[in-house]
């Protein structure tokens, strides 16, 4: 099974319930809010899709559309080369 993590070298500041990324590779800030940034935060670890759903279910209201919303977060991280997949 698929485990994401994100990279070590990823600066990050959380601000007033917004997390702040910037990728010194690319120079490229990114701003997160909401459930995207407790995604981010449980990626220190390293997890997997049924792991990140198990913990935002524990904080947020249940949602029909939360696996599907977590996968696309995910694959966008691995896409802008903000996580891995291990």
């Amino acid at each position: 099974m698929k485990r994401f993590r994100k990279r070590s070298d990823i600066l990050e500041r959380d601000e007033h319930g917004v997390m702040v990324l910037y990728d010194p590779a690319t120079g490229i800030p990114y701003s997160l809010e909401g459930s995207a940034r407790e995604i981010w935060k449980l990626l220190e670890r390293g997890m997997t899709v049924e792991e990140v759903l198990e913990k935002l279910e524990e904080r947020f209201e249940k949602d029909p559309s939360m696996r599907r919303d977590i996968e696309e977060f995910l694959a966008d991280c691995v896409k802008e080369g903000l996580a891995d997949v291990f």
